[in-house]
């Protein structure tokens, strides 16, 4: 997927599935946010209300270990969604 392809076209292709009437509705109420490499989107145990999809790039969803260890469970791209919010 390209880098420069813009948020309605990512929703459109995303897991999502969303009609393109939905992508065009969410994507009105969406914000862009970047992060640089090694920052954190969110932490474990943190309350949610935000609901994210990668535009571009990588999100690694990892986890603490108990000897202080990052543990990668998967890593999202381009049009995957991540995080949970209470409508």
């Amino acid at each position: 997927m390209p880098s420069d392809r813009n948020i309605v076209e990512v929703l459109r292709d995303s897991r999502l599935e969303l009609d393109d009437s939905s992508a065009d509705a969410l994507a009105a109420e969406m914000w862009t946010s970047s992060l640089s490499a090694g920052e954190y989107l969110f932490h474990q145990g943190q309350p949610s209300d935000r609901f994210f999809v990668v535009r571009r790039g990588e999100v690694d969803v990892s986890v603490a270990s108990p000897d202080g260890r990052e543990l990668v469970f998967t890593t999202l791209g381009p049009g995957e969604p991540i995080g949970e919010a209470t409508i």
